[in-house]
């Protein structure tokens, strides 16, 4: 089974290529709704203000419309799609950047050192939780360092019911366990 193109792709460019799908999806709605709905509208106006108006001119003064509607509608959108692009670059670029030092926290974590801790980047709930959990898993081997097991021959605190400790809960003699 071949593996999809896009797998490789960064959080970065797949968040672009959503979001200026989205764009275009939205460009070419509004265009196709304007040039449906715009001549029609235009042409039930020109003729309730203007009824003694020859069709020469009615004709002329909708071509006119129709030029100066498709050229300043062409513009706005291509001026929209292109704000849109520039934001949508910039979005991902912010969640990118958010993401590069829990990324390398947790590489970090993985190869054994555990003193990264990672800003919570503010980016929503999902962001904070995720950066929160990855400082909690850099702290507890440290706090593990702070307080060892203890040293052999010696019993731990949970050691202590099994050694024998007066507020025992209970015995463990062979695998089944007895009241004190």
């Amino acid at each position: 089974m071949s593996r999809a193109p896009w797998r490789g792709w960064g959080v970065a460019l797949r968040l672009s290529v959503a979001l200026s799908a989205v764009t275009l999806v939205t460009v070419a709605t509004a265009g196709l709704v304007a040039s449906l709905i715009g001549p029609g509208i235009f042409h039930e106006n020109l003729l309730q203000h203007n009824e003694d108006a020859s069709d020469d001119a009615t004709e002329h003064a909708e071509a006119a419309f129709g030029t100066a509607g498709s050229v300043s509608l062409g513009a706005a959108l291509l001026l929209a799609l292109l704000v849109s692009s520039v934001l949508s670059i910039w979005i991902a670029g912010r969640v990118t950047r958010s993401l590069q030092p829990i990324v390398a926290a947790a590489g970090s974590v993985a190869r054994g050192v555990y003193d990264r801790r990672v800003p919570v980047p503010g980016l929503g709930a999902e962001f904070d939780d995720v950066a929160t959990a990855m400082n909690a898993m850099s702290e507890r081997p440290r706090a593990r360092r702070r307080h060892p097991p203890p040293a052999a021959g010696r019993p731990g605190p949970r050691d202590a019911h099994a050694a024998g400790h007066p507020d025992r809960v209970c015995r463990l003699d062979r695998g089944r366990a007895s009241g004190p």
